[in-house]
């Protein structure tokens, strides 16, 4: 593959993040990204922000506020016709 464009780069991200960018695909784009800041950004925050709100939204509800939540529902679901 040849050298990369910017506007190029975004199109493989994608593939990049799941391990199946070919191997010159990825040469191209680690070299790019290399040489350019904007690009180095623009990967970094592409893999790693996923990461991040996962870990961010993985809150572990009080065992209170479950156990009223599923009395809830339950009433609900014994009133349906």
């Amino acid at each position: 593959m040849s050298e990369l464009r910017c506007d190029e780069c975004p199109a493989l991200l994608d593939d990049c993040a799941a391990g199946t960018l070919p191997d010159d695909a990825r040469r191209a784009l680690e070299a790019h990204v290399a040489s350019c800041e904007r690009c180095a950004r623009l990967v970094h925050d592409y893999l790693v922000l996923p990461a991040l709100v996962r870990r961010a939204t993985d809150v572990q509800m009080p065992y209170e506020i479950e156990l009223r939540l599923r009395r809830l529902l339950a009433g609900t679901r014994r009133r349906e016709p």
